[in-house]
């Protein structure tokens, strides 16, 4: 969440490590046990447009919506949050199959763009991702990103909201993977 968040502001360059350090260290890569400084700087953050998908995005079925929750949660199954199942037209992609293995922080690039290809989505697909808060949600925009998709914004209201008691519709029975 964090590293979309500062794309949100404007950061100039924000890069994700695509490695663990536990496979960092086994390695042999080069650590440090001292303290670092960081160099002072100060940056005046420029919202960036069009990485934040708005409630008129997520309402008028335009888009894609890929829900990064667990599969429970997604069919209504799971007690969690006010209530459980997803946003019209969602498709299921539980963030923990984006992962990868062995200190990767994703699968490798063939296995996503089968997973992504299995529920029906490609790069020119326009996309929104979301989840129950935010993070998850993060970490399918991050692999989605990393693939090269360039349609993409992130629901940061993500299900709680949708899902206050508003009279917003759900659904609960949908294909998910």
């Amino acid at each position: 969440m964090l590293a979309w968040t500062l794309e949100l502001l404007g950061h100039p360059s924000v890069k994700l490590l695509s490695t663990f350090m536990g496979r960092w260290t086994k390695e042999n890569r080069p650590i440090s046990y001292r303290p670092t400084t960081p160099e002072s700087r100060s940056m005046r953050a420029k919202p960036r447009g069009g990485i934040r998908a708005s409630f008129e995005e997520i309402s008028n079925g335009r888009m894609r919506l890929v829900d990064l929750r667990s599969r429970d949660e997604f069919e209504g199954k799971s007690a969690d949050g006010p209530q459980s199942a997803h946003l019209p037209g969602a498709v299921s992609l539980p963030w923990t199959n984006l992962l990868g293995e062995e200190g990767q922080l994703f699968r490798p690039r063939p296995q996503l763009e089968t997973l992504l290809s299995a529920i029906g989505l490609d790069r020119g697909d326009q996309i929104i991702t979301y989840c129950s808060f935010g993070p998850r949600a993060a970490v399918g925009y991050a692999a989605f990103e990393q693939l090269g998709f360039k349609h993409l914004k992130l629901y940061d209201r993500s299900f709680q909201h949708w899902a206050k008691p508003t009279g917003l519709s759900l659904d609960n029975c949908l294909p998910s993977l």
